[in-house]
């Protein structure tokens, strides 16, 4: 603005103002460049779905499935979800993948481990899915918190050590097995490796029953691929058992003994019983002699009793499951 005149007048000034334009400068535009994306091959679509208790540690109340999936190359990007619970009469929509999943397949036999001790005897071959994927290893406190979790078959283990000896094989190395109540079990070659991280799993929750078939499929760019998930009521039900034992009495009898596990608490930090997670405390006690009847009673404390006459006759076999808010653990066998 330019001032072009002036008044004083009962002690106020007045200015008399004319608006300037600056001089528009000349626009010189850029035509710019091209950039183009990456031209990768995405691959065929891998697809792996799985029921595993909370990794949140949250009480579920409805069984919460886990969906990983990838390509076989590294182009693949997401996929769309949907599941059926008829045999693939009718699908669900579900949403999308997370993001691409590190996965592939287990190289060579794989004993079953230790879960109170690391596992230093065993070795893990691994190969992914394809060379852009990797792995890397984890200290104790790392471990601790929850790194390196992966799911081999059925079982979850966490790994230390991760060398690659090949474009895309890996070697795993101090390995914690059996984690979060699943069993350190023995495992043939080609099956599924999957590491669990929370950006690259989608959590779905599906109204239906333990002992039901899910079908899981996901459509991708160029492909579909489908795979099935049993509800086995890991995500709801309490673990089994563990730690069974007898110990005589001077009757002749047998006090049976165990240790109950839960749904949270899996890192046991403060050392000092395992969070309960239920809305009580109860067992389904089965106890079957040899030539005796079978007998099954629900009691409230972690401990039974086997009458010196069920011990007479010959060797008994004891089941022990746990009665959860939402149903009965899978059991824990012991014989005597």
């Amino acid at each position: 603005m330019a001032v072009t005149g002036t008044s004083l007048e009962g002690m106020a000034t007045t200015l008399e103002l004319v608006a300037e334009r600056a001089a528009t400068l000349p626009a010189r535009a850029s035509p710019g460049r091209s950039v183009g994306a990456p031209d990768m091959v995405a691959g065929a679509t891998i697809l792996h779905a799985f029921e595993l208790p909370a990794l949140d540690e949250a009480l579920l109340t409805e069984p919460r499935i886990l969906i990983a999936a990838a390509g076989t190359g590294p182009g693949w990007r997401r996929a769309g979800l949907r599941y059926s619970l008829d045999a693939g009469a009718s699908w669900i929509a579900i949403g999308g993948t997370a993001l691409p999943a590190t996965l592939g397949t287990t190289v060579g036999a794989v004993p079953a481990g230790p879960v109170a001790l690391i596992d230093q005897r065993n070795e893990i071959i691994v190969d992914l899915a394809h060379e852009d994927m990797s792995l890397g290893d984890a200290g104790a406190g790392a471990l601790d918190l929850g790194a390196n979790l992966a799911l081999i078959g059925d079982e979850l283990i966490q790994f230390a050590a991760a060398t690659q000896i090949a474009p895309r094989r890996w070697l795993l190395r101090g390995l914690w097995r059996g984690r979060r109540g699943t069993g350190a079990v023995a495992h043939t070659p080609g099956e599924r490796f999957v590491l669990i991280e929370q950006d690259a799993v989608a959590a779905v929750s599906v109204a239906a029953s333990v002992g039901r078939t899910l079908r899981v499929a996901a459509d991708a760019v160029a492909d579909s691929a489908e795979a099935e998930v049993l509800l086995t009521g890991a995500s709801i039900l309490p673990p089994s058992p563990v730690r069974i034992e007898a110990v005589s009495q001077v009757d002749g009898s047998a006090l049976v003994r165990w240790r109950r596990r839960g749904r949270s608490g899996w890192r046991w930090r403060d050392g000092a019983e395992t969070p309960l997670g239920e809305e009580r405390e109860q067992y389904r006690v089965t106890i079957a002699p040899a030539t005796l009847p079978t007998r099954t009673m629900t009691v409230e404390v972690a401990a039974a009793l086997v009458s010196a006459a069920e011990r007479a006759a010959g060797p008994v076999s004891i089941s022990v499951a746990q009665i959860g808010t939402n149903g009965i653990s899978p059991a824990a066998i012991f014989s005597f």
